[in-house]
């Protein structure tokens, strides 16, 4: 899922993919161990049962797959709107979900604005959209057991009757009827098992179909680029252009946010990007890190169109982003700053000499080594999200 495109979690919310890596493969796992394995078990009693009773009479073993072929169309019934009511149920659960990681995700801003009652209500209200969803497949599930419970009693009470009055005309003895009852009430108990655990098994197809939607969905742009072009000696060639750039957010393709941009930046200079707000200057950022590609008009890099540079090589030796809000991750202060640098074959020693020439460099070695501050120095945890350091 990390290797999709910025499109891809443009239109995903950060809940529902969380829902599916948590809950979805839970399913998937129970339905591949478990459920399959009852599945076996139940449909080769049930076929072994069956092919017992045919030994006894073949008239009567049909008359009692008669008999128990209402309750199966209720159970296949049953099923089919059981998974109705699991796909409504799990879209309520993932509404539910996207609200209480967006209000813990975004935590400071609730603190700023006060507003934790609302963030409650708000999940109380999809909590208990799932409590009535839950409720109704609860009633639902146990009308289905009741009125199975029915068909098969009613059905005992049939076969009890027919076998007892044409016992004898079917050349059948009391050691008999009471074996081929027992043997009904074996395929009974099965026949409901093993519809549960078909049931089941299909609730994993429906979440497996999910997950690979995630996976197989297409990105827009492809990443095949070969190409590491060399900075020429020629003054005229400019280190990066935008030549003539049209854009627009592909979730948004009828809303033009670039039209026939050009932008020359040549080596060893600093330029600033200014406009009012929505004009396109973090569009701009956005399609030199090549996270969209323009609609119409080239993103050039030494004179090379960004699709046919190697992407590894162009964001790990050539470009490097410094965000409006700083990101980190939950790991050691020496692991964030190395986050994406290829080190090639050069030895722990070497990789520690640049780290603090660059911690030097950016004049954050002497707090970072100040054991006050970090008693362990570059092994520092920061915390999720870097919440244990100040955001400078």
């Amino acid at each position: 899922m990390i290797t999709k495109d910025i499109n891809f979690f443009d239109n995903s919310r950060i809940g529902n993919l969380l829902s599916r890596l948590g809950s979805d493969t839970q399913v998937v796992q129970e339905g591949l161990t478990t459920n399959i394995s009852m599945l076996m078990k139940s449909g080769t009693i049930v076929i072994g049962t069956i092919a017992i009773l045919f030994t006894y009479n073949v008239w009567v073993t049909l008359i009692i797959i008669a008999v128990v072929i209402p309750q199966i169309i209720v159970t296949r019934m049953a099923m089919r709107y059981r998974n109705a009511f699991g796909a409504v149920y799990q879209k309520a659960k993932t509404r539910m979900s996207n609200i209480a990681t967006e209000s813990l995700q975004n935590v400071r801003t609730v603190k700023c604005f006060a507003d934790e009652e609302m963030s409650i209500v708000n999940f109380i209200i999809k909590t208990q959209e799932l409590f009535e969803y839950g409720r109704a497949r609860t009633y639902f599930w146990g009308a289905y057991q009741v009125s199975t419970k029915f068909l098969g009693g009613m059905g005992d009470i049939f076969l009890v009757f027919f076998l007892t009055k044409y016992m004898d005309y079917y050349e059948l003895t009391i050691g008999e009827v009471t074996a081929i009852m027992l043997y009904v009430r074996v395929i009974m108990n099965n026949n409901n098992s093993l519809f549960i655990n078909v049931a089941q098994i299909s609730d994993v197809f429906g979440a497996a179909y999910e997950i690979a939607v995630l996976i197989v969905s297409p990105n827009l742009g492809t990443f095949n680029g070969t190409k590491m072009p060399e900075p020429s000696d020629d003054n005229a060639q400019a280190q990066f252009k935008v030549d003539n750039v049209e854009f627009a957010y592909p979730s948004k393709r009828n809303v033009p946010v670039l039209k026939g941009v050009t932008i020359n930046i040549e080596k060893n200079s600093i330029i600033a990007i200014v406009g009012h707000s929505g004009c396109g200057k973090s569009s701009i950022i956005a399609l030199m890190e090549r996270f969209y590609d323009p609609i119409d008009g080239k993103m050039l890099f030494l004179g090379e169109d960004l699709k046919e540079i190697d992407n590894k090589w162009y964001h790990q030796k050539q470009v490097a982003l410094v965000q409006q809000e700083p990101i980190l991750f939950s790991s050691t202060i020496k692991e964030n700053i190395l986050y994406g640098v290829d080190f090639g074959n050069a030895t722990e020693a070497e990789k520690l000499e640049r780290l603090t020439e660059a911690c030097r460099q950016a004049s954050a070695l002497n707090f970072i080594q100040d054991k006050k501050l970090f008693p362990e120095g570059f092994d520092s945890k920061v915390g999720e999200r870097g919440v244990r350091i100040s955001g400078g």
